[in-house]
């Protein structure tokens, strides 16, 4: 199932934004391939225990062209987003989502022998 991030249009203090309304079926750190988490970019999602526990909270990490430091992006539940920033958002998590895929391809070819149950007697 695809990941998907919900919105619908406001105004807010006269401004035009996106608010976000529902994030779907991005995956938490611990279910995600290490090689994936360990560089940048890369995307996750992760309860907000502080706050409030029944939002979701996406995590965005990628490297700044500018500096080559990492930058991070958090959206959740009823964050107001404009236009370029919301552009910026779904740029990244394409980006992420691709290297995912790629990534899940290549364990995929890696682990499709390892089967079979087994043990060890001392």
């Amino acid at each position: 199932m695809l990941a998907r991030m919900y919105w619908k249009k406001v105004v807010s203090r006269g401004e035009q934004y996106y608010q976000i309304t529902k994030l779907e079926n991005f995956k938490r750190r611990e279910e995600l391939p290490e090689k994936y988490t360990t560089n940048p970019p890369h995307m996750n999602a992760f309860a907000d225990y502080f706050s409030d526990p029944s939002k979701c909270t996406l995590h965005i990490t990628h490297m700044d062209k500018k500096t080559n430091k990492p930058t991070h992006i958090f959206i959740q539940t009823g964050s107001l987003l404009s236009e370029p920033v919301k552009e910026n958002v779904v740029h990244w998590m394409k980006i992420c989502g691709q290297r995912l895929a790629s990534i899940n391809k290549t364990l995929t070819v890696k682990n499709a022998d390892w089967t079979g149950e087994g043990f060890d007697e001392i």
